[in-house]
C-alpha cells in the first residue's frame, strides 16, 4: 500500500515537456538465459535451477500482486510497461491488464520482451489493444544463435514472435533495452528483417517498413505521442535524422543498413548533432510548397514540392510530387512510406523520423 501511494504521487503528466511520468515498469519474471523467465511447461531437463527445486522459472510478482497494481496504478493515469519474458509471464500481464475495468482499459500499455508467447495468447494482444515491445538488435535475435539449451527447440524457434504478433494485428514496436544490447536502432532494423531460416522453419522477420513503422510511429503511439513525432508530417515537432545511406532503395542489404550511421539530427528544428566527416547539405531549400494535412495519422498529407537547390526539392507536402533540379546536390526522391501514409523526401539524405529512435531505448 505505501509503495504504491509512493508511486501514485510522482505521477506528472504535464504537457508541453519533454520528462513525462506516466508510466509504470513492473517486472512479472526473469530471464530465460538463467532459467528464472516464468513458463508454462518446465525448462529441458538438467537446467541447472532444478536444484532449487522448482523449474517453470520465478516471479517477481506473483499474478494477484501484479493484478493489484496494474489496477490501483492504471487508475491513478499510468501506462503499464510489464517486463515479461516466459510465456506464463506474458499471460499473466495480458490477465492483469484483462481484467481492467473497462473504462480505465483505453491506455497504451505495453507488455516488453515478450520473448516466448504461447500461440493462444498472440491475438489478445490486439484484442486488449496491448503493445508488443521487442528488442532484437543482439545477435540472440538472429536464427543462426538459437540454442534451445533452457526451453528447448520447439519454444525456441517461437522466440520473439514479432510476425507472429504483427499479423495477429498487434502494434508492434522495436526498443533497444540497453545496456543489455546495443542502442542503435540501424542494428535492431537490419536484424528485424533478418530473422528467417526456412531450415528451422523460423520465421519471424518483418519488411523494412513494418521495422520502420515498429521504431517510429508505432513508438510514438505507445508513448501517447503520435500527434507530435513518429512521423514527418506537416505540424508535428521538427525531431529528425539524416542517415548517410538511402536504407530504402533497392538493393541495400541488411549489413548496410547495420553499417548506416547518423549524418545529422535535428530536435525541435535545431540541429543538435553533425558528423563532420561525412558531407552534409545543409542549405536551406527554396521555391515554393503547398500540402494539406487532413487526417495526421491515415494519409492525410498531399502536395507538391518544387525547388531549386544543392540540396533538393524544399518543403512543402509530404506526400504528393517532388521536382526540382539540384545545382551540387543530389536530386530529390521519394521513398515508400514506412508509417502512417507520410511519403519521406531525401533532400541529399534519407530522412527518417528520429522520434523514439533515442527515447524507445527502453529500458
Amino acid at each position: 500500500t505505501e509503495q504504491i501511494a509512493a508511486l501514485i504521487a510522482l505521477f506528472d503528466n504535464t504537457a508541453g515537456t519533454n520528462l513525462k511520468i506516466n508510466q509504470i515498469k513492473l517486472y512479472v519474471d526473469g530471464i530465460a538465459t538463467q532459467a528464472t523467465a516464468r513458463m508454462i511447461a518446465a525448462y529441458e531437463p538438467g537446467v541447472w535451477v532444478d536444484e532449487l527445486g522448482f523449474n517453470t522459472g520465478m516471479y517477481y510478482f506473483e499474478p494477484t500482486r501484479l493484478q493489484r497494481y496494474v489496477r490501483e496504478l492504471s487508475a491513478a493515469g499510468f501506462t503499464m510497461h510489464i517486463h515479461a519474458i516466459g510465456d506464463q509471464g506474458v499471460r499473466d500481464a495480458l490477465d492483469a491488464i484483462a481484467a481492467l475495468p473497462a473504462n480505465s482499459n483505453n491506455r497504451r500499455h505495453r507488455i516488453t520482451h515478450c520473448e516466448y508467447v504461447d500461440p493462444q495468447d498472440v491475438s489478445r494482444f490486439q484484442s486488449l489493444g496491448v503493445i508488443a515491445d521487442f528488442q532484437v538488435s543482439g545477435n540472440d535475435a538472429l536464427p543462426e544463435f538459437y540454442e534451445g539449451q533452457t526451453v528447448g527447440e520447439a519454444r525456441e524457434r517461437r522466440m520473439r514472435p514479432t510476425k507472429d504478433l504483427w499479423d495477429a494485428g498487434a502494434v508492434v514496436t522495436l526498443s533497444s533495452d540497453w545496456d543489455v544490447n546495443s542502442p542503435n536502432p540501424m542494428l535492431g532494423i537490419a536484424n528485424a528483417i533478418s530473422r528467417t531460416d526456412p531450415a528451422q522453419n523460423i520465421d519471424q522477420a518483418l519488411t523494412l517498413n513494418q521495422a520502420l513503422r515498429a521504431y517510429t510511429i508505432n513508438a510514438a503511439y505507445a508513448l501517447g505521442d503520435e500527434v507530435n513525432s513518429g512521423s514527418i508530417i506537416a505540424g508535428k515537432n521538427a525531431d529528425l535524422v539524416l542517415l548517410n545511406t538511402n536504407i530504402v532503395a533497392a538493393g541495400v542489404t541488411a549489413n548496410q543498413i547495420a553499417a548506416t550511421t547518423v549524418a545529422q539530427t535535428v530536435l525541435g528544428g535545431n540541429v543538435v548533432h553533425t558528423d563532420n566527416s561525412l558531407q552534409v547539405d545543409t542549405t536551406p531549400p527554396t521555391g515554393t510548397g503547398n500540402g494539406n494535412n487532413n487526417g495526421a495519422n491515415n494519409g492525410g498529407n498531399t502536395g507538391t514540392t518544387t525547388g531549386n537547390t544543392g540540396g533538393g526539392g524544399g518543403g512543402g507536402g509530404v506526400t504528393g510530387t517532388t521536382t526540382g533540379s539540384t545545382t551540387g546536390g543530389v536530386a530529390p526522391t521519394v521513398v515508400s512510406p514506412p508509417s502512417d501514409g507520410a511519403t519521406l523526401t531525401t533532400p541529399a539524405l534519407l530522412s527518417l523520423v528520429a522520434a523514439c529512435l533515442a527515447v524507445v531505448a527502453v529500458l
